[in-house]
């Protein structure tokens, strides 16, 4: 193959030379439009326009979501009051007190425990103390006064200790077998708020020949508590909650 002339080069950097420039090249971006003074950019119109049709869709989407939520929780917030007001117990029970004549003399709240009146503590001590230092033959009857004693004994006290320790020493239905012990209570005397002293004189008989084996006199220092009644049962045993929470006793010469 022969090689090109000199002249057929020249020639052909001639018409390479005559080609127009291409404005771009392969790739590159394309540049910016020059706008003249008072055109708009379009891509900014596009962007505003883009922004006041979908942009304004999405804020509203969020405000009524936010509305959604606000309104749920209200809701809840509403219901679950109503359920608690209903559940609350909306009658109040009263206690009218009326004279021989029919007026009415007082009325207090039946859901509200009323201060126990002193004479009612002792009245509740005396009985107390007779049931427990009392020996009959009469088993049942024993029986019922022991569950009466043990209803006014606080739980957890030194007073249920103690007892509990007395009638493993001292079991009065064993006891009732030989003897029978009487007992009279001759003083009551309130130390304080919470403490009070009985004292009380015991006559022992022998059962078979009924004869007075021995007469002493006792006395007992006594801590009370009030403790309103929780159940129906300690309602029933306890109305007035009168416990005792310890006592020490001891005979006297």
């Amino acid at each position: 193959m022969s090689k090109p002339s000199a002249s057929a080069w020249t020639a052909w950097l001639r018409r390479r030379r005559a080609r127009p420039a291409s404005s771009t090249t392969a790739g590159a971006p394309p540049a910016a439009p020059i706008l003249s003074p008072g055109q708009s950019d379009p891509y900014l119109d596009l962007r505003r326009e883009w922004n006041e049709r979908f942009g304004a869709n999405i804020q509203q989407a969020h405000q009524w979501r936010a509305i959604a939520i606000t309104c749920g929780l209200l809701a809840l917030l509403a219901v679950s009051t109503v359920v608690y007001l209903g559940a609350r117990n909306k009658i109040v029970p009263y206690i009218v007190e009326v004279d021989k004549d029919g007026a009415v003399a007082a009325i207090n709240r039946a859901d509200r425990s009323l201060p126990v009146d002193s004479e009612v503590i002792q009245e509740d001590l005396v009985r107390f103390v007779g049931d427990w230092r009392t020996i009959t033959q009469d088993v049942q009857a024993k029986r019922s006064a022991i569950l009466r004693i043990y209803a006014m004994l606080a739980s957890d006290s030194p007073a249920r200790a103690k007892l509990n320790e007395h009638f493993r020493d001292n079991n009065p239905i064993v006891a009732a077998s030989a003897h029978s012990v009487d007992v009279a209570v001759t003083r009551v005397a309130r130390l304080s708020t919470r403490a009070w002293q009985i004292e009380w004189q015991e006559v022992t008989r022998d059962r078979r020949r009924g004869q007075t084996e021995s007469t002493v006199r006792m006395k007992v220092s006594i801590t009370v508590d009030i403790q309103p009644p929780a159940t129906e049962a300690a309602l029933r045993s306890n109305p007035l909650g009168v416990r005792i929470t310890d006592l020490n006793w001891s005979q006297q010469f």
